[in-house]
């Protein structure tokens, strides 16, 4: 038992602080565990760090690991001391500890007010601050202490001053925890897996060997298919993501306020802890779309398409980090967010209308559509430099192409190798500028909800 407050007492104590204050620390845990924690805290007592602790009821072996004791009753000091000067101190009182009995038991009973006797439990908790209060008067009079006040400046300079982990440290341990936390949740990465997968199928065999004839019915079912596919890898990145600071906020609200980490080492490793699951995803998905619905039968062709996959992901996943990190408190906002962000990026992908019609005032919604750089980046790949073969026009709407440059002109799109690393450093600066954006609101939410 006493998992929690275990937990909650071991993240404080991971940032080795100068000065910790623990509250009944030991409270639901059983004496070996109780054991176990004042020891953890005796162990960073002898290392030079100053522990303040109340505890409820400690046992004998517990209470005695102990160097200081401080004793209150009715609002004054009893006793101020070393743990083992107490029991003289009562005793040149009048009042003796039993032998074999608890002495923390003893002067709770000592200084506690029992019902029915409150003059007489008063009087006596008057006698033993009293005599306390007098044998303070006379050593003060031989010491010079510093006063309180310098102490409690140089302690909060101390902390002020104070250097936590360096950043590859905390990058190590937060990579590593985030990475533990993905694979704890064993029945989401199968589920996703199966989506993927069972997605992937679908696809395949709407969009089975397509790649017949030289007509527009085949343009067009090769636009569609590569459209469908970069919206279904992004929209499967984007949903699961898009709750992660929302259900986290606490925690790092906490973490931030005791300076475990670095917001900025959190984010980064949120997100490339869950990068090789993505890259399988994509790997597998890429694999069983392109053969089934009959891209270009070329190794290069292929490697491009499952690069492009995997950073329409990549992208997705960035713009959900933005999106998770606007809604940093409320989870069902984020989860709204996702259509009213996405489907405008959709609708100026390229697909669904041409550039050149696009109003002049949404015309930086264009701008900004990672659909569109990396749709353009598939069609390029599937027809730039081919030969579209004998077929006829069965079924053509409008006009037969002879090769893939016509298919590419009709559509508006660019061609060859400038073209592709022109639209992949676009993507590239696209995922920078959410990802970064999503970091700055990030902060900008944890010091707000600081105030």
């Amino acid at each position: 038992g006493g998992e929690a407050k275990r937990l909650a007492f071991a993240s404080e104590i991971l940032t080795d602080p100068p000065l910790l204050f623990a509250d009944e620390p030991t409270s639901g845990l059983d004496s070996f565990a109780a054991q176990n924690v004042v020891l953890a805290l005796k162990k960073l007592a002898d290392n030079g760090r100053t522990i303040i602790c109340t505890i409820h009821q400690p046992p004998s072996e517990v209470f005695l690991h102990f160097h200081k004791l401080l004793l209150f009753a009715e609002g004054r000091t009893a006793y101020l001391g070393n743990v083992g000067g107490a029991p003289a101190e009562f005793e040149r009182l009048g009042y003796r500890c039993p032998e074999d009995y608890n002495h923390a038991d003893f002067y709770i009973h000592t200084l506690a007010i029992a019902p029915g006797k409150e003059e007489e439990c008063r009087e006596r908790v008057k006698i033993i601050t009293d005599a306390y209060h007098e044998k303070e008067l006379a050593e003060g009079s031989t010491q010079n202490p510093a006063p309180p006040s310098d102490l409690m400046t140089q302690t909060l300079r101390d902390m002020s001053h104070r250097r936590g982990q360096t950043a590859l440290v905390q990058f190590r341990l937060i990579m590593w925890r985030s990475f533990v936390t993905a694979m704890r949740e064993f029945q989401v990465v199968i589920v996703q897996l199966l989506q993927t997968i069972v997605m992937a199928i679908i696809f395949g065999l709407v969009y089975l060997e397509i790649d017949e004839g030289k007509g527009q019915a085949r343009v067009q079912n090769f636009s569609g298919a590569a459209m469908m596919l970069l919206v279904s890898a992004s929209f499967t990145t984007v949903y699961p993501v898009v709750q992660v600071f929302p259900i986290q906020s606490v925690v790092l609200i906490r973490d931030h306020d005791n300076h475990m980490y670095s917001t900025w080492i959190f984010y980064v490793c949120k997100f490339l802890a869950e990068l090789p699951i993505n890259i399988i995803y994509m790997l597998l998905y890429s694999v069983i779309t392109y053969f089934l619905i009959g891209f270009r039968l070329d190794a290069n062709a292929f490697f491009l398409f499952y690069g492009v996959i995997l950073f329409a992901a990549i992208v997705a996943k960035g713009i959900a980090f933005f999106i998770s990190a606007l809604a940093f408190t409320n989870a069902q906002l984020g989860l709204a967010l996702v259509t009213p962000i996405f489907v405008p990026l959709m609708l100026f992908s390229g697909v669904f209308l041409n550039s050149d019609a696009v109003p002049n005032f949404l015309i930086w919604l264009d701008a900004i559509s990672m659909f569109k750089y990396e749709w353009e980046v598939l069609m390029i790949n599937e027809f730039d430099n081919q030969i579209l073969g004998d077929g006829n026009c069965t079924g053509a709407i409008t006009r037969c192409f002879e090769n893939g440059e016509a298919v590419l002109d009709s559509l508006g799109l660019g061609m060859g190798t400038d073209q592709i690393n022109q639209d992949m450093g676009i993507l590239i600066a696209l995922f920078v500028a959410f990802f970064a954006g999503g970091l700055l609101i990030l902060l900008a939410q944890i010091r707000f909800l600081k105030r």
